[in-house]
């Protein structure tokens, strides 16, 4: 099978790239790792939130949480402090 393109060494682009190569203000490069490090933090938030919710659904398939109606106003009646009462004068 044949390769397209030119071979070059490594460590050198080919001579049509070169031109390509500018170098860039040191400013703009340091902004370009700020944001490759945003991206790569961002990206590892979203791998641990899908990981955390993966968790939790998997929780309530093994234990759901089903009371009946009896049952929720029993514990709202439990858990619920007692309203003041107003006074008459």
């Amino acid at each position: 099978m044949r390769r397209r393109g030119a071979r070059h060494e490594p460590g050198r682009l080919p001579a049509g790239r070169a031109a390509l190569c500018v170098e860039m203000p040191k400013d703009v490069v340091a902004l370009q790792q700020q944001l490759k490090a945003a991206r790569t933090r961002m990206h590892n938030l979203t791998v641990e939130k899908n990981i955390a919710w993966r968790e939790r659904d998997e929780a309530r398939k093994a234990n759901p949480v089903t009371i009946t109606k009896d049952q929720r106003a029993a514990l709202l009646k439990d858990t619920t402090p007692p309203r003041p009462r107003a006074k008459r004068s």
